[in-house]
């Protein structure tokens, strides 16, 4: 998370890293709950914004954060590498000197 995006536009915010519910209680009201609870400490922390993320094509939790007046903050793409899994250290490698003048 870039720290100084916040700053510079004056906001104090509370990131949230994650919120689930388990399906099986979809609809009962305990994400209602818990968004609640995360409102509250932010108020108790004098924070601004409540900051979240959600993936672009979860339309439940869209809904669910739209209908609590979320709103978008800024678009982000999240780039990936697949690493190979290899030994633990890497093998000697020869390095460059400097040039001696």
């Amino acid at each position: 998370m870039n720290h100084q995006y916040f700053e510079k536009r004056g906001m104090r915010p509370l990131f949230v890293e994650e919120l689930a519910v388990h399906p099986n209680y979809h609809g009962m009201g305990v994400g209602s709950f818990i968004f609640e609870q995360i409102e509250h400490a932010a108020r108790l922390r004098g924070c601004t914004q409540i900051v979240l993320e959600v993936a672009e094509n979860n339309e439940r939790a869209l809904k669910f954060y739209s209908t609590r007046n979320c709103f978008k903050l800024d678009s982000a793409i999240f780039m990936a590498k697949k690493v190979s899994v290899d030994a633990e250290l890497l093998g000697p490698r020869k390095i460059r000197l400097p040039a001696s003048g």
